[in-house]
């Protein structure tokens, strides 16, 4: 709460003056007013992971005094981050998000005086990094043998961000 001094000044018609002076608080009680983006989409990154900062998501909230920071969490985690269960600058995703539908975060904006108000923002969690193969070379069998055998006809391997399945 902010303090502000009022200075009353009375002259008279011959010039003559007197002051007296008051002290007015200005306390900011109102919580400010979220806009959040709706809906958005996070990316995952080659580590499989990818993360969005609380800013992000902000879509141009306002208050009557100034908004402070903002704060974000997520309401359930599929990846182990227990952390990202409680606000802070940023909140990660990981590759269990993927396919689950839209993941909800809330984002938290506080004023300078403390007061805080949420709006929610549905994430999209994709994987959009294809998976790399190599297959084996060229192998040649006899009729009889068994084409199911790796050993003789060999194995194709892989690799994914999010893991693979041959």
């Amino acid at each position: 709460q902010d303090t502000s001094w009022i200075v009353y000044t009375l002259t008279d018609v011959c010039g003559n003056s007197t002051q007296c002076f008051t002290e007015v608080f200005v306390a900011d009680e109102e919580a400010p007013t979220p806009i959040c983006e709706g809906y958005t989409i996070v990316s995952l990154e080659g580590s499989g992971s990818g993360e969005i900062f609380a800013t992000s998501l902000d879509d141009n909230s306002f208050d009557n005094c100034e908004i402070d920071r903002f704060e974000i969490r997520r309401e359930t985690t599929n990846c182990g981050f227990n952390s990202d269960l409680v606000f802070g600058e940023k909140v990660n995703f990981c590759c269990g998000d993927v396919g689950q539908g839209y993941i909800s975060v809330v984002l938290r904006v506080y004023d300078v005086s403390g007061n805080f108000n949420d709006c929610y923002v549905n994430v999209d969690v994709q994987d959009k990094m294809n998976p790399t193969i190599t297959c084996p070379p060229i192998a040649t069998i006899q009729c009889t043998q068994d084409y199911t055998d790796f050993t003789l006809t060999g194995e194709a391997t892989g690799s994914d961000n999010c893991g693979v399945t041959i």
